[in-house]
């Protein structure tokens, strides 16, 4: 079976409900109290993946991970979905990278196999960061990203550019909801919320990205915050030294595995050009992996979830750079 195939049924897997009988999900802890539920085939795995989520109080249990990392499973990969405190937390955290990097050891010590990372949105770039920080003592390939960020410098300053925009379209409007969801939870505390209140709305925080209905988002958010102010990014402020920390920037030469990245080419959270940004810091380096790296971006995204309308021209191009997860490593690891 070709590669595009394979990339095709494990897409298709995604959009199916999950067959337990055909994988094994189980929860384990490192020594180091490191959680992550993994997600196994039926016969022996042929690579191991972490799969790591982006801002997002689901976390590991967001059912669109469960069903990509199910798929996974079900084509003869192994993936761990570890629990990151931060991006849970919807902060972005450099705890996390070096959870990232202590999970892929221990996931290469225990089972003996590759790594690699498939990562969406700010995991994306956070999972980057964390392949730069362990080389050349592992080699993490291949690197699998969906919308992921380069500058966080950057991107704070895109984002509290926008803080005020006013939403033009649903899209935009779907948007709106969710960040000034995202600022509300960090500054709960200053919101005066009832107990009751509160848990309705981390209920919607929990579901928002499965709830399909905008109309009911709307309705939920205005029940809930209208009349209160919501603390904007400047009340979040990163320092500068974490900033840098916590972006791919300048960190790309050391990465030594494969990287392939989809992005949205209208995406509303963090622009195309981060991606675009990291191919060219990552081509920079001459070595013999400088031309496998991949960049599509494509309409078929929707940030990092699949559009509901697209074209089947779309589709192909995304099934050449998902494909190359299914060809081995022809890297050598540093000894």
């Amino acid at each position: 079976m070709s590669n595009k195939l394979r990339a095709a049924k494990l897409l298709l897997h995604s959009f199916l409900p999950r067959n337990r009988d055909r994988i094994e999900v189980n929860r384990f802890s490192t020594d180091v109290g490191i959680s992550y539920d993994l997600y196994s085939p039926s016969t022996d795995p042929t690579q191991t993946f972490i799969m790591v989520y982006g801002l997002d109080y689901a976390g590991e249990k967001d059912p669109r991970i469960i069903k990509f990392a199910a798929a996974y499973a079900s084509n003869g990969f192994q993936v761990a979905i570890p629990d990151l405190p931060g991006l849970k937390s919807l902060s972005i955290e450099t705890n996390d990278i070096k959870i990232l990097c202590v999970l892929a050891k221990h996931l290469h010590h225990e089972f003996g196999q590759p790594v690699g990372f498939t990562s969406f949105s700010i995991g994306g770039g956070l999972s980057l960061v964390a392949a730069a920080n362990i080389a050349p003592e592992l080699l993490i390939d291949p690197i699998l990203l969906f919308s992921p960020h380069y500058s966080i410098m950057d991107l704070w300053e895109e984002w509290q550019s926008r803080e005020l925009d006013i939403p033009t379209n649903d899209r935009k409007l779907e948007h709106y909801i969710w960040n000034k969801m995202a600022l509300a939870y960090r500054g709960m505390d200053r919101l005066s919320l009832s107990k009751e209140e509160k848990a309705e709305f981390l209920t919607m925080l929990f579901n928002y990205c499965a709830e399909p209905s905008l109309e009911k988002k709307k309705q939920d958010y205005a029940r809930l915050f209208s009349g209160r102010e919501i603390p904007g990014y400047g009340d979040f402020p990163i320092p500068e030294p974490e900033q840098k920390a916590l972006s791919p920037l300048g960190k790309l030469s050391k990465v030594k595995g494969r990287v392939l990245i989809l992005h949205d080419i209208n995406d509303l959270i963090i622009p195309p050009s981060h991606s675009s940004r990291i191919i060219d810091e990552l081509q920079l380096v001459q070595d013999e992996n400088s031309q496998n790296h991949r960049l599509l971006i494509t309409p078929l995204l929707s940030h990092v979830t699949v559009n509901n309308s697209w074209r089947v021209l779309d589709v192909f191009p995304i099934l050449d750079i998902i494909g190359e997860i299914f060809t081995p490593s022809n890297l050598v690891q540093s000894e």
